[in-house]
């Protein structure tokens, strides 16, 4: 079997699941969270140029915001993956 092949074994599988169930996974869990966390360790580390870091008060509230923020961001981006997927898959099946 080659390499396209299993790859349209693999989405028939995956799209059986639902588009739903792939934004969820690959979307928002898969990009939206961890981007949202590495975002999040960058910004605390960064220093606003004096050497001292960022003020981070109200962290709480920030980090809720900024994790909203990234998930939706990767229900788009995984709706986005999911129409390039299914273009692929039907172009060649």
């Amino acid at each position: 079997m080659g390499k396209g092949t299993r790859w349209i074994t693999r989405w028939r599988k995956t799209r059986q699941k639902g588009m739903k169930q792939f934004i969820l996974i690959h979307g928002v869990l898969g990009w939206g969270v961890p981007t949202g966390i590495l975002f999040m360790f960058i910004q605390h580390h960064w220093t606003n140029g004096s050497g001292t870091p960022i003020d981070l008060s109200n962290t709480p509230l920030k980090t809720i915001f900024v994790l909203i923020i990234f998930m939706l961001a990767g229900t788009l981006f995984g709706r986005v993956m999911w129409d390039v997927n299914e273009k692929h898959y039907h172009k060649h099946t």
